[in-house]
């Protein structure tokens, strides 16, 4: 945890990148460590985001997911009111579980829309097998898209029911992809 005589300094790197360090003032001079956030709390990182599609599904078939306050946090930062949210790979489909939690806290009507092919799952892949395995549950295509609706689902009906004075719009459409005449 920073403390308030604690400062974030930034350098170039030889490589072009930017690094991020916070300088540490203690009696003996100090010391320069490197940050990997700049946010951090604890709800943010990638075992958050596990425990909360744990709590979903009753296990984890993402290896790592994103946190949904983190996600949430960027929402709330980036966006007002009805302002769009696209997420080019949706993956566990966190961007929508976050803009639907984002909008109840503020009352905005974000809408999101997320991309996620139908990736296929192999339940022969070790790091596939729990999500293969939760589709055949489910009765439903063994793909990533399947699971990235499902999550939205769950998602939305928990978040209603945490929240029942709320009225967010936990409502989505799924569209396929359609044959096109272009040759690979």
């Amino acid at each position: 945890m920073a403390r308030e005589t604690d400062l974030l300094v930034a350098r170039q790197a030889s490589t072009g990148a930017w690094r991020v360090f916070r300088k540490d003032h203690v009696p003996d001079g100090g010391a320069t460590t490197k940050e990997k956030s700049l946010w951090l709390d604890s709800n943010l990182n990638h075992e958050n985001g596990k425990e909360e599609v744990r709590a979903l599904f009753g296990c984890s078939p993402f290896d790592f997911p994103k946190s949904r306050h983190l996600i949430q946090r960027v929402v709330a930062l980036a966006t007002t009111g009805d302002d769009p949210v696209m997420d080019c790979f949706a993956g566990s489909g966190t961007t929508g579980d976050a803009v639907i939690a984002q909008n109840i806290a503020d009352g905005a009507t974000r809408r999101y829309l997320l991309v996620q092919l139908p990736e296929p799952l192999d339940p022969a892949n070790p790091a596939q097998k729990t999500a293969a395995e939760l589709c055949d549950t489910l009765g439903r295509p063994r793909t990533i898209a399947e699971l990235t609706k499902e999550r939205l689902r769950r998602a939305g009906a928990t978040l209603r029911a945490a929240h029942p004075h709320a009225t967010p719009d936990t409502g989505f459409r799924a569209y396929r992809l359609a044959a096109s005449s272009l040759k690979p």
